[in-house]
């Protein structure tokens, strides 16, 4: 279960969305009983099968030109060509040159495909050094949970999403298929009647009769002596 410390209902009697989150596993898909798994769907992929010498295509993969990562790196990353291209068989090369460059004794490249393509789980591959590597996540049923979210919330499901899930289960998502709109009646609210508080006046006897009735009786556990 997601642990949210101090969650509570704090929307009651309002239209609510009704989602279910849930937390990845990642590695290997393990073959064991349980439910069927959906089959998979290509979404992205990038065979690098342009022309030799090619940069990488720039609608799939963008350069982070620098250096100074946090990782201490004595190469400078650039985009270009004779750091990173195709070598016109299907293969994306990557090459460090040792060369002075904007103060760095050694150049290399580094792409991603930050805002151009982002997904959190299902099934990705690669073909690394001649070897073909593979990573799945997949939903871990026990660790499903559910959140009431206002149909009026500012922003909407992400930003509430944002707000009150992903702090304390970062690779938290929605289940949109089991996303449910409906209404939350607090009986609490609305049934019960709440009894006036009786003034000081009025309870002031039966704090005098519980003093009475406890009169020595703190002596009496520690002392021995009886009342």
């Amino acid at each position: 279960m997601i642990q949210r410390p101090g969650a509570w209902l704090r929307h009651p009697a309002c239209a609510s969305l009704a989602l279910v989150l849930a937390l990845g596993a990642g590695g290997c898909r393990r073959e064991t009983t349980g439910p069927v798994l959906a089959p998979l769907v290509l979404t992205w992929q990038d065979e690098f099968d342009g022309a030799a010498g090619t940069t990488p295509d720039a609608t799939k993969w963008v350069h982070d030109v620098g250096t100074g990562w946090g990782n201490s790196q004595l190469e400078y990353d650039t985009d270009r060509a004779e750091n990173a291209c195709l070598d016109g068989l299907g293969h994306l090369t990557i090459v460090a040159r040792r060369e002075d460059y904007l103060g760095c004794a050694y150049t290399s490249a580094r792409i991603k495909t930050e805002g151009l393509f982002q997904q959190t789980r299902g099934r990705f591959e690669a073909r690394i050094g001649g070897k073909r590597w593979v990573v799945e996540y997949e939903p871990d049923g026990d660790l499903r949970d559910t959140e009431q979210v206002p149909v009026t919330e500012p922003g909407g499901i992400a930003a509430f999403i944002e707000r009150e899930v992903l702090p304390y289960a970062q690779d938290a998502w929605v289940d949109e298929d089991k996303t449910e709109i409906g209404y939350e009646i607090s009986f609490t609210r609305y049934f019960y009647k709440p009894q006036p508080l009786r003034s000081l006046e009025e309870i002031r006897p039966d704090i005098l009769a519980l003093e009475k009735e406890t009169e020595g009786l703190l002596g009496e556990i520690i002392g021995g002596t009886s009342r």
